[in-house]
């Protein structure tokens, strides 16, 4: 039998487990509860959006290198997605079959190292199985598409395993230690983001190592040449996916994201700023971990609003108490977590990783979650000191009777959930039915949608994006983002068709309404279907276009879909509720390189064409803009403007009279021949400059 200082797990401790059937019974019921939750969200096809944005960029790829540079995810993330769905046609269905495989696995790894290090007790182990099913990183990533996080949840708890056993025995043989080291490099090449916990691993080891034998120059020499053969490997792969195929996020984040996660925004670069950001950034993370609102879209809640902040503080308790339990497991498991949250920390203090939300910290999410039940734990142990008139078995039974409680109100607020989830996809399900049921019987010559349903257009029915159609801005995906989008501008983009199909996510005439006013001015409306998320409707024009009259031509701010000539990035991700000068690309352009598009619209000579962007940048940037034929027809176009770029935002214009006829016309952004340029821009357009008649008709750039 392991001994009380090993374990943690004291002859006191355990007269409050109560009789061993009823743990055994409530460990069964706590198990099958989850698994029920995650099979029911299987039993449907219901998806987010970043779901179906993988399936509908691998059917628009015609290889992988071209959906690895469409969706600038990890270079092997890409590669086995595309691989699952090209060679053994797994898609979303069979992706979330695979996310929950890998959630049971995990469920399984608890229950073994409950028999092999005794770390948890019986009451502690039922209440991690049930925090793990009413808390949001089970529901948002336990069987989401998107299978990657699942793994982060399961190699999280395989690191748990790990610290355990360098904390038995810190001395593992050479063999062992290049098989963990291995191991840790192949799972690091797929997903980088547990790249801190695993430094966390490595400075534990070291520590630990020197703690056991003593400090000594051999000692140190050897715990440092067995770390580098453990830490090595993966660090070096690590750097190497960071320069070459990480997410921008890590090496250069976007601006939205600094408020968010980074230091850059907020908070002052000093000592107090930094211990600030800490605190701040610290809690959002357990906030974010034990938010019981398991969908926010939806608003469904697992548990009241109460108890995220009970959870949160259950976990510093339980995690303080732990630091001071000598000898335990559980110490060991505080101190490889609070290295781990430090090397976050500093790394996002650094601008190159972002700390302050579960998403990018689920390395860690075994370790806050035992931490958790422990505290709850720790709680309940303490509740005995307010029952002391009562004799021992009285108060052993009170502490029991509570552990039933709290394990029966979890185990109901998760077949809860489950139920409420199923239900809904069901009408999901449904209602999307209808919609591209109606899509199929109907005409148009045009269509409107939002970024949310683009992602749902791509995986249901890619072949819309053969037909002329325009994204909405990002305006419209968000509520009350609206009036940024300019009447001048949405008048435009309505008069290029007869029929126009709208698809949105949120009922245009209700979010809105100036807009909508201006529409049904144009347009006679006919709702076609209308399903929970998605709206579609018939705008049929009162006067239809004449032929052949002169369009303005306007463009989504979508510079990804631009041709790229040499060094060009192009990251398109804004956030939802950005101040309006926010609202762009960000665009990094190498010495001499170029993006451009074009639109298909004939351009009789003579008359006045002019183009147009609107850029800013966080430091000062030489860019250009030109004009100019493309295609077949004779050369021809504007010489570049150059502008010197600040952070207030500019529009940038040019102009050209063409004298021949040209059936394209190209408007080009550069960098200087010598420098790079790093800037934002959005509302790129190419117009008439006088139309005639006062016509505003409008053509989206292809």
């Amino acid at each position: 039998m392991r001994s009380a200082r090993v374990t943690g797990c004291t002859e006191e401790t355990k007269k409050g487990w109560g009789p061993l059937g009823a743990i055994l019974l409530l460990d069964i019921i706590a198990v099958s509860s989850v698994l029920l939750n995650l099979l029911l969200s299987n039993l449907h096809h219901w998806f987010k959006p970043d779901e179906a944005l993988i399936i509908g960029a691998i059917k628009q790829s015609d290889s992988f290198l071209e959906f690895h540079r469409s969706l600038q995810w990890n270079l092997f993330d890409n590669l086995l997605y595309y691989s699952l769905f090209r060679y053994l046609g797994l898609d979303i269905a069979g992706w979330k079959w695979i996310a929950t495989g890998l959630t049971v696995a995990n469920l399984g790894m608890f229950f073994w190292l409950h028999r092999k290090y005794s770390f948890l007790d019986g009451r502690s182990l039922v209440c991690t199985l049930l925090l793990i099913g009413v808390t949001f990183p089970f529901f948002r990533y336990g069987a989401w598409a998107v299978f990657i996080y699942a793994a982060l949840m399961l190699f999280s708890t395989c690191l748990i395993g790990l610290v355990l056993t360098l904390n038995r025995d810190p001395s593992i043989s050479w063999w062992k230690t290049l098989g963990i080291s291995m191991g840790l490099t192949l799972y690091i090449a797929f997903d980088m983001r547990p790249l801190p916990a695993i430094g966390a691993v490595l400075v534990f080891h070291f520590f630990r190592s020197i703690g056991s034998k003593g400090f000594s120059p051999k000692n140190v020499v050897s715990t440092v040449g067995r770390d580098l053969l453990l830490g090595a490997p993966p660090l070096i792969v690590s750097l190497l996916l960071l320069h070459f195929s990480a997410n921008p996020e890590f090496a250069n984040p976007r601006r939205d994201l600094w408020p968010l996660y980074f230091s850059r925004s907020g908070f002052d670069q000093d000592l107090l700023g930094g211990i600030g950001f800490l605190f701040a950034r610290s809690w959002s993370l357990l906030q974010s971990f034990f938010s019981t609102q398991v969908d926010p879209i939806e608003g469904i809640y697992a548990l009241p609003g109460w108890a995220t902040p009970i959870l949160s503080i259950a976990c510093c308790l339980g995690l303080i108490r732990s630091i001071f339990l000598r000898g335990s497991d559980r110490r060991a498991v505080a101190a490889y977590t609070l290295l781990g949250l430090g090397l976050f920390f500093i790394l996002s203090l650094l601008g190159k990783y972002p700390f302050g939300n579960v998403r990018y910290a689920l390395a860690l999410y075994t370790p806050i979650l035992l931490f958790a039940a422990w505290g709850l734990m720790d709680l309940l142990s303490g509740s005995r000191f307010l029952l002391a008139r009562f004799s021992n078995r009285k108060r052993d039974g009170v502490a029991f009777g509570l552990t039933i409680s709290i394990a029966v109100i979890l185990i109901l607020a998760q077949i809860r959930v489950a139920m409420t989830f199923h239900s809904k996809a069901r009408d999901f399900n449904q209602g999307l039915d209808e919609v591209f049921e109606a899509l199929d019987q109907v005409e148009f010559d045009g269509m409107l949608y939002d970024p949310n349903t683009q992602t749902v257009i791509r995986y249901r029915v890619p072949e819309f994006f053969e037909a002329p159609n325009y994204r909405l801005p990002r305006e419209f995906s968000s509520r009350g983002q609206v009036e940024r989008f300019p009447l001048g501008a949405w008048r435009q983009l309505l008069s290029r068709y007869n029929r126009l199909l709208v698809f949105t996510d949120l009922p245009i005439d209700e979010h809105f309404g100036e807009h909508f006013r201006v529409a049904k001015e144009l347009y006679r409306i006919e709702p076609l279907a209308s399903a929970e998320h998605w709206n579609l409707a018939l705008w049929t024009r009162y006067e239809s276009l004449k032929p052949n009259e002169v369009n303005w031509c306007l463009h989504p701010n979508d510079f990804q879909r631009w041709v790229k000539v040499g060094d060009v990035q192009v990251d398109p991700g804004p956030a939802l509720n950005s101040i309006e000068k926010d609202s762009g690309d960000r665009i990094e352009l190498g010495p001499g390189a170029n993006l451009y598009t074009f639109i298909s619209t004939p351009s009789p000579p003579g008359i006045p064409i002019k183009g147009s962007v609107r850029l800013w940048s966080d430091t000062p940037v030489k860019v250009g803009l030109s004009l100019e034929r493309h295609g077949d027809s004779p050369p021809e176009g504007s010489g570049v403007k150059w502008t010197t770029l600040s952070a207030e935002p500019v529009i940038l214009e040019v102009s050209r009279v063409f004298t021949h006829e040209h059936e394209r016309l190209r408007l080009r952004l550069w960098a200087p021949p010598k420098d790079s340029a790093t800037f934002y821009a959005s509302d790129a357009t190419i117009q008439v400059e006088k139309p005639e008649g006062g016509s505003e008709l409008s053509q989206s750039i292809q």
